[in-house]
């Protein structure tokens, strides 16, 4: 009697990635299913369902997104190179890796962890907390006094505002030069802001150092 193949978490979920990128977040299990080349029951044997599936698809993702940025923060000792190295990550990490971009598009945080797999909710909540927390350390240094929402906003928000669109297809090379002009030129405006005497940019959240979710 032929022994059952075992899929790994991995093996189903680069299936999985493999399918968005083909299919978008409309994908189905069946869809899932073909790219794995595993039956239906291989995937509900690991996933309660294609909410749990594409959750743990999107955190990996994240995980993995997370991960280069931190390499690059420590392979960039000065604060504020390292801060455009990050927003000039995002349309070169799309561009390098399409599908993983695609995955992480499937959730927002905020709607992972609230209302999301209950499974899953624990692990999207503080998902963003290590990466953020090196992005605010590198911001004291460059614009102290800036608050949470400010940083975020100019450092990674928008950057992936004006990359957004192209995720899944190809992101021109011109877009790299672009971003890192805006991103330098808000981290100007946001460092005027925040002298004394100026009106603050921004909403009222937290104050760098301090920790937050993103969305």
């Amino acid at each position: 009697m032929a022994r059952r193949q075992v899929f790994s978490v991995d093996q189903l979920l680069d299936g999985a990635q493999r399918a968005v990128a083909l299919h978008g977040r409309e994908v189905t299990l069946q869809q899932i299913s073909e790219q794995c080349g595993a039956p239906m029951g291989s995937i509900y044997y690991r996933f309660a369902s294609r909410d749990e599936l594409l959750g743990e698809l999107w955190l990996r993702a994240i995980g993995r997104w997370h991960q280069y940025l931190v390499r690059l923060i420590d392979d960039t000792p000065e604060p504020r190179a390292a801060l455009l190295a990050v927003a000039s990550a995002i349309p070169e990490y799309c561009r390098r890796f399409p599908d993983e971009a695609m995955a992480m598009t499937l959730w927002r945080q905020p709607d992972l962890a609230t209302a999301g797999p209950v499974s899953l909710r624990a692990r999207a909540a503080v998902v963003n907390d290590h990466i953020y927390t090196r992005i605010m350390a590198l911001a004291g240094e460059v614009v102290p006094g800036a608050e949470f929402e400010q940083v975020v906003v100019v450092v990674m928000q928008l950057s992936y505002g004006l990359v957004r669109p192209l995720v899944g297809q190809a992101v021109p090379q011109w877009l790299d030069p672009v971003v890192v002009a805006a991103v330098d030129g808000a981290l100007d405006v946001l460092k005027a802001g925040t002298k004394p005497g100026l009106p603050p940019v921004g909403t009222n959240r937290a104050s760098v150092g301090g920790q937050g979710q993103g969305s």
